[in-house]
């Protein structure tokens, strides 16, 4: 990954349940430009999800996508469509979700208590859910329960507004 905003976008992919691979710089394509000069782009990811949909990703401000830009991806958008793959430009989220992904990404790896984790947030966050603080005061000590709320907001089990900053007033509730 060259930049935080590549970053951003793998962990949301990540953290997407229908995105099944991910592969960094998938091709490296070679074109002319409109001004007969010979380029190069080399977009930033592909991605593959369930039913077999193919993606190429370029990360890009929209501050940056200036015009060389736009032809590379104009380009690239091309090519893609001739092999039936889509083509997309990510241009960032929020503040507050990047920062909530990049928390949420170290409670990605499974442990062996968040299984029974998991059970005990479904029954606690059963109906409208909880806030934060009161999963926090419903754990035992161990900090498993905590741990386990960041697993299953990650992992999609267990609701929360991501474009919000993450507190202890935030509303939590079980999604399955």
């Amino acid at each position: 990954m060259e930049s935080g905003l590549e970053h951003g976008l793998l962990l949301h992919l990540d953290r997407d349940p229908t995105v099944t691979w991910l592969l960094a710089q998938p091709a490296c394509l070679h074109f002319a430009a409109p001004d007969g000069k010979r380029r190069r782009h080399v977009p930033d990811l592909l991605s593959i999800d369930r039913e077999g949909t193919v993606c190429l990703w370029d990360a890009r401000p929209s501050r940056r996508q200036d015009e060389g830009f736009l032809v590379a991806a104009a380009i690239t958008e091309a090519c893609a469509g001739l092999l039936g793959w889509e083509y997309r430009i990510h241009s960032g989220h929020g503040p507050a979700y990047e920062a909530n992904l990049r928390w949420l990404a170290g409670f990605r790896a499974a442990m062996p208590w968040y299984p029974v984790a998991g059970q005990r947030l479904e029954r606690l966050l059963a109906g409208h859910g909880r806030s934060v603080s009161e999963v926090f005061a419903a754990d035992d000590g161990t900090g498993e329960l905590i741990s386990g709320l960041w697993h299953h907001v990650w992992s999609g089990q267990v609701a929360a507004d991501l474009d919000a900053s993450l507190a202890s007033s935030t509303r939590v509730r079980w999604a399955g």
